[in-house]
């Protein structure tokens, strides 16, 4: 049965201004997008005026990673219209994992993976009710063959590590992950080494610092910044970065070569992260909240914002920074994940992969899945 979306108005993630179109969809994409007839054999959703978007991009998963396994409709995401989540980040991520311990997740889980192509071939075909795509935590390898304090890793170690990384990287991992300010710390010279690694085969390198000083912080972020421009591709992410940070990187005329995760809480913050177009939101301590408030900025047109602009900010461009995506525009051919709400910011219905997942409720639907990098 194909789904047809009537009288809505498109944001459609780019930055063009909403348009009132019908979207038509068949199976898992967008077939069209026009002025379409009802015909007997549609299920038709009733619009009514109301906005049409792309599903939003979460760009740091903040949970425990095996949730991510152990529920998988994530139903608090989806109800604030989240339909793609990045995971892995501070180190941990749900692979590889060669010991039999699972402190790694916070949960005990059934499993019957160890390394990150065990874990892609195990999961790709399962659903979930969002989509997401892992990076691999430093914290993982390293806990492999015992190498998790501040002294850095022996030269067996590392060409261990490595060839882990390399794997992991060739069976789909978005990059590496590190925390450097979480008590199983990644030691400078090794994290200037992963870097290299990483960044030489063009995938993303994620570091969270923000429980250290800023004078700490500022070094690890001038090695980030040096091979980065050294090695000149792939991509630096900051993890929950925060205004000094910034502030820093904006001096330092460095702030548009990361990427960064950013929770806004003040006026101050939501400006700072619509004026920067490498800071995308995340939520701390939260499930997702915070786009719906973005998105009311978007809608009364504070501090110069548009809905189109909010929309691009959580779809379109966390997803070309990222390469990953296909869902991030309204576009005939693309993945149908898909956002209706209407002018107070209410989500009223979400659809992954074309399936309605949300429409008042939540539905048992599961449709979303694991993406890899090929």
């Amino acid at each position: 049965m194909l789904t047809l979306i009537r009288n809505v108005f498109i944001v459609d993630g780019s930055l063009r201004k909403p348009y009132k179109a019908d979207v038509l969809i068949s199976k898992n994409h967008v077939l069209s997008i026009g002025e379409i007839s009802e015909r007997e054999n549609y299920l038709v959703v009733e619009g009514e005026g109301r906005y049409l978007s792309p599903g939003f991009i979460d760009v740091e998963y903040q949970g425990l990673e095996s949730f991510i396994l152990q529920d998988r409709e994530q139903r608090h995401y989806l109800e604030n219209g989240i339909t793609t989540l990045v995971v892995g980040h501070r180190g941990k991520s749900l692979a590889p994992i060669f010991k039999k311990e699972l402190e790694i997740l916070g949960a005990s889980l059934n499993r019957n993976w160890g390394s990150f192509r065990d874990f892609r071939e195990t999961i790709k075909n399962n659903k979930y009710g969002l989509n997401f795509v892992s990076l691999v935590g430093d914290f993982n390898i390293r806990s492999s063959f015992g190498s998790l304090y501040k002294g850095g890793m022996t030269a067996i170690d590392k060409n261990s590590f490595l060839s882990v990384l390399y794997n992991s990287l060739a069976s789909g991992a978005l990059g590496l992950s590190s925390n450097m300010g979480g008590g199983f710390d990644t030691h400078l010279d090794d994290l200037k080494k992963n870097t290299q690694f990483t960044l030489g085969h063009k995938r993303m390198v994620s570091v969270s610092f923000s429980n250290l000083d800023f004078n700490k912080r500022k070094e690890i972020l001038l090695i980030l910044l040096r091979e980065k421009r050294k090695i000149n591709r792939g991509l630096v992410f900051i993890s929950d970065i925060n205004l000094e940070d910034i502030s820093y990187l904006k001096r330092s005329r460095a702030l548009n070569e990361i990427l960064a995760s950013f929770t806004p809480v003040s006026k101050t913050d939501f400006i700072t992260l619509f004026e920067n177009n490498n800071l995308f939101p995340t939520n701390k301590g939260g499930q997702g909240e915070i786009f719906k408030e973005i998105i009311k900025m978007g809608l009364k047109r504070q501090e110069g914002l548009s809905i189109e602009k909010v929309i691009n900010k959580i779809t379109q461009k966390p997803a070309l920074s990222m390469g990953v995506f296909d869902s991030y525009e309204i576009r005939s051919g693309f993945r149908a994940d898909l956002v209706l709400f209407d002018s107070l910011a209410n989500i009223n219905e979400v659809f992954v992969a074309g399936e309605r997942v949300k429409s008042g409720n939540l539905s048992n639907n599961l449709a979303g899945k694991f993406y890899y990098v090929a």
